[in-house]
């Protein structure tokens, strides 16, 4: 919130997103002065859907969890895996939340490896580390 000067940030991997960090990072806001039609949100590189395959246990508690939200279990480049798309979730969870307009930033972590470091990527090159670091910050 531009206005306020009150800035947050939050990863939303799956775990995250689909307990509710963003409906909860935008209500902490609040509390501290934000207003929501002030808050500017922007999503991060990520992975993308067409990377993200997560299969029929994945898919089967998420719609428990999120009745409704079969848009986001996807099955890309005519694949018979289920795939999440975690990007599109979280924007409408910022949507749900009372943010206009969020926009995303930055490409695939997993198809960009030169750029962004990506757990699954590097698990499937039989890597076990990586870093990558976020910055946000006032202008003005």
């Amino acid at each position: 919130d531009p206005k306020e000067k009150i800035i947050a940030v939050c990863h939303a991997g799956w775990r995250g997103a689909l307990n509710g960090i963003v409906g909860n990072t935008v209500a902490a806001m609040e509390k501290i002065g934000a207003s929501r039609e002030n808050i500017i949100a922007a999503i991060g590189p990520t992975i993308w859907p067409e990377n993200y395959q997560v299969g029929p246990q994945f898919a089967e508690e998420f719609l428990k969890m999120h009745p409704g939200g079969e848009q986001y279990i996807v099955l890309p480049n005519n694949s018979t895996k289920e795939h999440f798309d975690l990007p599109g979730f979280v924007l409408d969870q910022l949507r749900l939340a009372g943010i206009t307009n969020p926009v995303t930033v930055g490409a695939s972590t997993y198809q960009h490896p030169e750029l962004y470091f990506s757990y699954r990527f590097a698990s499937h090159q039989n890597k076990t580390t990586g870093c990558q670091i976020a910055i946000i910050a006032l202008n003005g």
